[in-house]
């Protein structure tokens, strides 16, 4: 069996989900990921947030053009990028080595971190490469952080990128279409946004000591 980490570092080795978006995806390129750039720009600055995790942050492809912005906006913002692949991360952190101190990166399994000290954990694309119980195990490293807010993807209405119902079980690697606002999850947002995107994702807002609550509740059926 697997970790984790080999598991992602032979899905970017093996451009498993094609090339675009730096071996990401397609739904990692600039194109299709320009109303996940508005909306979490807007969640940052509506809610005024100084400090944000990408867990998983992927090739950076379209962050690059939005962390200038930004950072022109809110100069001490902090980001930390977290993602399983080593390959990813080294080339992560010689791209953006020079480019503003408060921007790193790390190599972590979601699963198992402790999450950096942050107002928002985001977290997009990610979690629907994973098992339902590593979503669950995910979620939970999530709300154990001190972060006020959690921005998620979820595909409330489907897509066509599914290969079978909605919160279908998988083995890590593979996609399903997530949804955590239906069973086996049931966790309710705060706000849901239109990616506007191809493949119909969402951006779903919880307040993390929310999740938290719905989480315990919904605990016993993930694990």
């Amino acid at each position: 069996m697997h970790s984790t980490k080999d598991t992602f570092e032979r899905v970017y080795r093996t451009h498993r989900w094609g090339a675009d978006g730096g071996g990401s995806g397609p739904g990692s390129t600039f194109e299709q990921s320009v109303g996940a750039s508005r909306v979490l720009f807007y969640v940052i600055v509506s809610l005024n947030l100084n400090s944000v995790v990408d867990a998983a942050c992927g090739a950076m492809t379209w962050q690059s053009k939005l962390l200038p912005q930004l950072l022109s906006l809110k100069p001490s913002l902090r980001y930390v990028g977290l993602d399983a692949a080593q390959r990813i991360i080294n080339q992560n952190n010689l791209m953006f080595r020079q480019y503003h101190p408060n921007v790193r990166f790390e190599h972590v399994e979601l699963e198992n971190v402790v999450i950096p000290q942050t107002d928002l954990i985001f977290s997009r694309d990610t979690m629907q490469h994973n098992t339902i119980k590593g979503v669950a195990q995910i979620l939970h490293r999530f709300v154990q952080s001190n972060a006020s807010h959690v921005l998620t993807t979820s595909y409330p209405n489907g897509s066509h990128y599914c290969k079978g119902p909605v919160n279908r079980p998988i083995d890590t690697g593979e996609f399903f279409c997530i949804d955590l606002a239906r069973m086996p999850f049931q966790l309710q947002p705060i706000a849901k946004f239109d990616e506007v995107a191809f493949d119909k994702k969402w951006l779903y807002l919880y307040e993390r000591a929310s999740l938290a609550r719905q989480l315990s509740k919904a605990w016993p059926r993930l694990v």
